[in-house]
């Protein structure tokens, strides 16, 4: 249990591994292992990526994971985009299959364009920022104050990278 004062949710940060849902978006996965890494250091986390094939646009077929071991971690899942959710639906089936303890999965810019259910219903809990508008049953991270700091550093120039170090 988190102590007084403590954020919750920091038991789901040990034993956590950070995934790419694609080899494309490794370096987005990294960063963020990176970066959690300096704020709770005690929990340093592993990295992989899944590779998917295929059959045709818009349909994904077969599904397989590349990295340390899963079986009884917890997965974060870290995606630029969530359109239709198919690609993280069929991921988070075979880290669950595989033993993988909670899967959680971020996606900076949340479309679903055909609805939430298919990732609430197998995901431990869905994040999205609030860079596009939905009413669906996501945890939304707010991340104005960030956009907010890029415009103010841009317009005294001064380093806007600096933010993503």
């Amino acid at each position: 249990t988190p102590h007084k004062g403590e954020p919750k949710g920091l038991d789901d940060l040990k034993n956590l591994l950070i995934i790419s849902p694609d080899a494309g978006g490794v370096n987005r996965a990294q960063s963020f292992k990176t970066r959690l890494g300096k704020l709770v250091p005690e929990n340093c986390c592993s990295l992989g990526f899944m590779i998917k094939q295929r059959p045709k646009a818009g349909e994904v077929g077969t599904v397989k994971y590349v990295g340390e071991e899963y079986s009884g971690k917890n997965v974060l899942i870290i995606d630029d985009i969530i359109d239709s959710g198919g690609t993280l639906a069929a991921n988070v089936e075979v880290l669950k299959a595989g033993g993988a303890n909670k899967v959680f999965c971020y996606g900076t810019h949340g479309f679903f364009t055909k609805g939430t259910e298919i990732l609430t219903s197998k995901f431990d809990k869905v994040f999205t920022s609030n860079t596009y508008y939905n009413q669906n049953e996501v945890e939304v991270i707010d991340i104005s104050p960030l956009f907010a700091e890029a415009i103010y550093r841009a317009q005294f120039n001064e380093s806007v990278s600096d933010l993503f170090k």
